[in-house]
């Protein structure tokens, strides 16, 4: 549900200014919207005309980026651990 997202970002970016909050709340109107938006990108222009050729592959890069995420939750999972 976009709507409820980006009215609960609207919401807590009211309250973080009222309540001088320093840092930004983790759901905001334009969180919300890139959450709900489909991305696609083309560097094929890049390829073409600047003779750009990726230094990792699209899927290297998810790899990695599961890899990262894995060791992101188990550092997580002992902070739990850790205040028990």
């Amino acid at each position: 549900p976009a709507p409820l997202a980006y009215g609960m970002g609207s919401l807590l970016e009211l309250v973080y200014g009222v309540l001088k909050i320093q840092h930004e709340p983790i759901m905001t109107r334009f969180v919300a919207k890139q959450l709900s938006t489909a991305h696609w990108f083309d560097i094929s222009a890049a390829k073409k005309e600047l003779g750009y050729q990726p230094r990792i592959s699209l899927d290297h890069g998810m790899e990695l980026l599961t890899e990262s995420f894995k060791r992101q939750r188990a550092v997580q999972t002992e902070k739990r651990r850790a205040l028990v």
